[in-house]
């Protein structure tokens, strides 16, 4: 990690974005995003999981 200003602001630069990233103390509203997110990657990664066993149940016929 750069502790050089110059570094730094180098790396928090993205094309002409300029980005910060920083903690921020959990709340409500944000513990309610993250659980949503958590449930949607889980079902997507369980539709994509039930795609590729059916594949393979029709390459096996």
């Amino acid at each position: 990690m750069a502790t050089d200003t110059v570094e730094m602001d180098a790396m928090d630069r993205v094309g002409s974005i300029r980005m910060h990233i920083a903690f921020a103390e959990p709340t409500a509203d944000s513990e309610t995003r993250w659980a949503s997110r958590v449930d949607a990657l889980a079902a997507w990664l369980a539709a994509e999981w039930d795609r590729e066993q059916a594949d393979r149940a029709r390459e096996r016929q």
